[in-house]
This record gives structure tokens, C-alpha cells and sequence, in this order.
């Protein structure tokens, strides 16, 4: 099973995204703020990271900042999704090395699509990895 992180201070959207993807298949750990979530990344062996960018105590960009500078996270696959419908911060996202950014309010079914084109391009990558 595919275990899932979201980093979401909305605790509605929070919960909603969880079940989401338990109802998908996912083991899902959630975080409700930037420091838990970058704290459970490196102690879990994630495969994908949905993570929102206005986070309390370190917002999203400071959290994929220090996941890439980390060996053991650096290659887990993140996505954004956030409020912020801004090219620039879009742009400077995936410069920073998120690997997708969707913004809300997002169907589930965009959602879906791009953590498996994540899921699957990071298996590729790594084919040793289940």
C-alpha cells in the first residue's frame, strides 16, 4: 500500500483529503502544519507528499526546501495544493523541485490524476521501490 502524507492546515480539507485517499487505497498520515509534516516526512518512508503552501510555522515552500536537502527525502515525490493561483509561484515551485501544482479548489479527480502520473513516473525512476 502506497503511503500518502498531506501537509494541510485546513482541518476540513484535511480530513476530507484523508478519506479520499484511504478510499483510494492509501495509508494517509496528515500533518496540520509545515514543522509536523517535515518531521513525519523524514521519519516515514513516504511515496508521495500533497502538501498545501500556507502552512503554520514553516509555510510549504520552506518544507520541499529542506525535504530535497535531505537524502532520505529528496526524491519523494511532492505536490502542491494550494489557494495560490499565481504563475510566479507556480513557476517557483517547480523550480524548487515540486513535481506538480494544483490549485484549490481542485476536483478530486484532478487530484487523482496527478498523484498517479507522480506514483507512476517515480516508480519508473525507481524501480526497486514498491
Amino acid at each position: 500500500m502506497k503511503k500518502v502524507l498531506v501537509i494541510e492546515d485546513d482541518e476540513i480539507m484535511r480530513v476530507v483529503l484523508g478519506k479520499l485517499l484511504v478510499a483510494d487505497k492509501f495509508d494517509v498520515l496528515t500533518a496540520d502544519n509545515g514543522l509536523l509534516g517535515l518531521h513525519l516526512a523524514s521519519k516515514q518512508d513516504l511515496d508521495l507528499i500533497v502538501s498545501d503552501v500556507n502552512l503554520p510555522y514553516m509555510n510549504g515552500y520552506e518544507v520541499l526546501k529542506n525535504l530535497r536537502r535531505n537524502l532520505k527525502t529528496a526524491k519523494i515525490p511532492f505536490i502542491f495544493l494550494t489557494s495560490e493561483n499565481d504563475r510566479e509561484r507556480r513557476s517557483a515551485a517547480l523550480l524548487q523541485g515540486a513535481n506538480d501544482y494544483l490549485t484549490k479548489p481542485c476536483d478530486f479527480s484532478e487530484l487523482r490524476k496527478a498523484i498517479a502520473a507522480q506514483l507512476s513516473t517515480h516508480q519508473l525512476c525507481s524501480p526497486n521501490h514498491d
